[in-house]
């Protein structure tokens, strides 16, 4: 399975896995490939600047103490699908706050 296939697949996934109130996260999950062969899972920006929130711990005082049920979806994802594709026999590594761990 070759990088670009592995991005849009991972993408799809995340997509399907996503969170959904009004759609505007989903729609804004895109895959892009770079020059030197890695891809990048992308989401967020001005369509929906709350994307970071959706996947974390809640800590406001505004939620009186109650768990976020979507928290690490993204992260829970991805690793779920990185193992199917390292079951593929294709190495992929996964990046999180710039360090690269085995999935």
């Amino acid at each position: 399975m070759d990088i670009i296939l592995i991005g849009k697949v991972l993408a799809l996934t995340l997509k399907w896995a996503c969170p959904y109130k009004t759609g505007n996260l989903k729609s804004t999950i895109i895959s892009t490939v770079s020059l030197d062969g890695t891809f990048t899972i992308s989401m967020g920006g001005e369509k929906a600047p709350y994307a970071p929130y959706v996947n974390e711990k809640w800590i406001s005082p505004k939620w009186n103490g109650k768990s976020n049920p979507n928290e690490k979806w993204w992260e829970n994802t991805v690793r779920k699908s990185l193992r199917i594709f390292t079951a593929e026999n294709v190495l992929v590594l996964f990046k999180k706050d710039g360090v690269v761990e085995n999935a």
